[in-house]
C-alpha cells in the first residue's frame, strides 16, 4: 500500500478542512517523516482518520458508546469527514468516510470505496432493475481485507506499530506474526513457489522413472555381437554366391544320366543348406532389431542429459528456498529477542513507576503539612 493523499475536516482538533498531499512536494521528496507536535495538536487524529476512512474503525475507537469512532467529530460540528487516496497492487483507490449528527445528536457514519482512475463506485450494490442500494460497512471492509490483503487486526498491528502497538505484536501468537510478517513483506510468495517446486519434483521424477524404464527395456548390444554379426553377413553371402554356383553346376550335370544320383545328393544337400541360411537369415534379422533399439537409446541420450541439467537448476532453487528460510529464521529470532528487550524494559519501568508512587506519597504528605504549618502561622 502506497498513501497518496488525505483529507480530513472536522475530526478532533481539526477545525475545517486539511489536506496532506503525499504526491506532490514537499512531502513526495521525504523518504522518512515524523509527527511532532504538543498534546492535543492532532497527531493521532491523523492516524484515525487514515483508518476510519479504511475500515470504519481506529484503535482508540472501535466498539460503541463512547468508543464509537464518530466521535472524532469536533464538538459543535455537525459534519465530517476523512478520505485517503491510496495506490495497492498497481491502482489507485479512494477511500471515504462520512460522520455526520443527527438533530436528535446521533452518529451515522457513511462509508464508501472508489476505484480512482475509473471514478467507479467498487462497493455500490445493485437491485434487480439496476437501481443503486447503496453501500454497506460490511461491503467496504471486505473490499479493503481483499485489496490490501490485510484485516483491521493485521493492519493495526504493522502499519500502526508505531502507535503502541508494537508490544502487541511480539506478543502475539507465532502463526499471527507469521501471518503479519507474510502479509507485509511479500513472504507468502515463497510459499507458492514451494508448491510449483512440489509439482516440478513429481513431475521430473515421474519423467525419470519412464525414462529409466525405456533404458532397461533396451537390450545392450556388445561391440563384439556386432562383429559377429557382420561376420555371419559375410559369410552368408559367399556361401549364397557357392550355392547359386553349385546349383548352375548341378543343372548342367543334370542333363546326364550318370550325374543324376549325384545330382540329386546334390539337392538334398543344398535343401540342408537352405535351412541353415533360413536359421542364419532369423539370426541376423533378431540382431538387426538389437542394433534399431540401440540407435533408438542413442537419441535418448540428449534428452537424459536435459533431464540431468533440469535436476541441477532443481537443487539451485531448493537451496535458494533454504536461503529464505534461513532468513525468515532470522526474522524470527530477532522478533523473539525483541520481546525478551521489551519485557525487561517494562520491568524495570514498573519499577520506576513503583518507585514514583511512593515518592509521591511521601510528597503529599510533606505537603499536606507545609499546608497545616502554613495555616497554624
Amino acid at each position: 500500500m502506497k498513501l497518496l493523499k488525505l483529507r480530513i475536516k472536522n475530526l478532533n482538533s481539526f477545525r475545517g478542512e486539511i489536506e496532506l498531499d503525499f504526491e506532490n512536494p514537499p512531502l513526495n521528496n521525504t523518504l522518512l517523516m515524523a509527527i511532532t507536535g504538543p498534546t492535543g495538536a492532532g497527531k493521532t487524529t491523523l492516524l484515525d482518520a487514515l483508518c476510519v476512512a479504511l475500515y470504519n474503525k481506529t484503535p482508540r475507537l472501535s466498539g460503541v458508546g463512547n468508543q464509537n469512532p464518530g466521535n472524532l467529530l469536533s464538538q459543535v460540528k455537525t459534519e465530517g469527514f476523512a478520505e485517503v487516496l491510496f495506490e495497492a497492487q498497481g491502482n489507485r483507490y479512494m477511500g471515504e468516510w462520512h460522520i455526520k449528527r443527527s438533530l436528535k445528536g446521533e452518529l451515522k457514519p457513511e462509508v464508501k470505496l472508489f476505484d480512482a482512475d475509473a471514478g467507479v463506485l467498487i462497493t455500490d450494490r445493485l437491485s434487480s432493475r439496476g437501481k443503486s442500494r447503496g453501500t454497506s460497512e460490511m461491503m467496504v471492509r471486505e473490499a479493503v481485507e481483499s485489496i490490501l490483503g490485510l484485516d483491521f487486526d493485521a493492519f493495526n498491528r504493522s502499519v500502526m506499530l508505531a502507535q503502541g502497538e508494537f508490544a502487541a505484536f511480539l506478543k502475539a501468537k507465532p502463526e499471527e506474526r507469521r501471518k503479519i510478517l507474510e502479509a507485509t513483506t511479500g513472504i507468502g510468495v515463497y510459499d507458492r513457489l514451494k508448491q510449483t517446486l512440489n509439482r516440478r519434483v513429481d513431475e521430473t521424477e515421474q519423467a525419470y522413472n519412464q525414462l529409466e524404464g525405456t533404458f532397461g527395456a533396451i537390450p545392450s548390444v556388445t561391440d563384439e555381437e556386432m562383429q559377429r554379426v557382420c561376420s555371419g553377413l559375410e559369410a552368408l553371402e559367399v556361401n549364397v554366391q557357392s550355392l547359386q554356383e553349385k546349383r548352375r553346376k548341378i543343372l548342367v550335370a543334370s542333363e546326364t544320366e550318370k550325374h543324376r544320383s549325384h545330382v540329386f545328393t546334390q539337392l538334398r544337400e543344398a535343401e540342408a543348406r537352405r535351412k541353415e541360411l533360413q536359421d542364419q537369415q532369423e539370426e541376423i534379422n533378431l540382431r538387426q532389431l538389437e542394433l534399431e533399439l540401440a540407435c533408438c537409446a542413442a537419441k535418448i541420450i540428449p534428452e537424459r542429459e536435459k533431464f540431468q541439467t533440469e535436476r541441477g537448476e532443481l537443487e539451485a532453487m531448493w537451496q535458494e528456498f533454504a536461503k529464505v528460510n534461513e532468513a525468515l529464521a532470522f526474522v524470527q529470532k530477532e522478533c523473539d529477542e525483541a520481546q525478551k528487550i521489551f519485557a525487561e524494559i517494562d520491568e524495570a519501568y514498573r519499577g520506576i513507576l513503583s518507585a514514583r508512587t511512593a515518592k509521591m506519597e511521601v510528597y503529599n504528605a510533606a505537603r499536606a503539612e507545609e499546608i497545616r504549618m502554613q495555616a497554624q502561622l
